[in-house]
């Protein structure tokens, strides 16, 4: 155990939990495989074991291992948390970095959260999630732009047979989430190219996109990532941290 200030991080490596730290007003730790497990299951029973939602939900993450992490499996694994605890956001993983540099260092973090810019659809496999996530947003009055993008929280989705959605086999589900959305220019579209960003109490390099949707990740070498177009890809460095403390919800719909 190390003390930081009065911060105390503990840090213990064994199958079921990764790391844990206990920072001023919240815990954090990074999912054994009991939680992907627990997720799958979660999966197998909302989306149906044999569907495409399910395959995508579910492709690239080894529940045995506990690894992998994506926005659609993040999503659901949010959902298998007790009260007080979610997959963590980027507010999160900031108040973690301030804490310990060095927690989360050596894997790939992905959040729950979404980022919308604009109505240009920058992946094709999000076509069935584009368009009905604009209309929602549009309907609350909320703005968007490649230079002031929206980070959205809280998302759910249900399975969608249609043969024509090609995607994730997913349609969004607005009814009984509790969605909030919150503006960050740090994610705009000028950035793009590496530039450095406040994070936290320090700074990160960020890549990020212009058009579309993306999901919100922290890189194996430790740069913020909004680029990802594919919200279902995943890789063995993945990890999925969980929060616990404080609400970073902003506008609740």
């Amino acid at each position: 155990m190390s003390v930081v200030g009065s911060v105390y991080i503990v840090k213990i490596i064994f199958v079921e939990m990764v790391g844990e730290m206990v920072g001023n007003g919240f815990r954090a730790y990074i999912a054994g495989s009991e939680l992907y497990e627990k997720t799958d299951s979660l999966a197998r029973e909302k989306l149906g074991k044999d569907s495409r939602a399910y395959s995508r939900v579910m492709y690239g993450v080894d529940t045995d291992k506990g690894t992998g992490s994506k926005f659609l499996f993040n999503t659901l694994m949010d959902q298998c948390l007790p009260l007080g605890q979610r997959v963590a956001t980027l507010k999160d993983l900031e108040k973690i970095f301030d804490c310990d540099e060095g927690f989360l260092d050596g894997f790939h973090v992905d959040t729950s959260q979404i980022v919308l810019r604009t109505q240009t659809l920058s992946n094709r496999l999000n076509a069935y999630i584009l368009g009905p996530l604009i209309d929602y947003i549009h309907g609350k009055g909320l703005t968007f732009s490649s230079e002031n993008p929206l980070i959205i929280s809280g998302l759910d989705f249900r399975s969608d047979d249609d043969p024509f959605n090609e995607g994730y086999g997913l349609r969004l589900n607005f009814q009984g989430g509790r969605i909030s959305a919150e503006n960050d220019k740090r994610l705009a579209h000028e950035n793009y190219e590496g530039r450095l960003v406040p994070f936290g109490n320090g700074q990160k390099k960020i890549y990020t996109w212009e058009d579309g949707l993306s999901g919100i990740c922290l890189s194996v070498m430790g740069n913020l990532g909004t680029g990802g177009t594919d919200l279902h890809e995943s890789s063995e460095e993945g990890r999925v941290v969980i929060f616990e403390g404080e609400s970073q919800l902003n506008l609740d719909y």
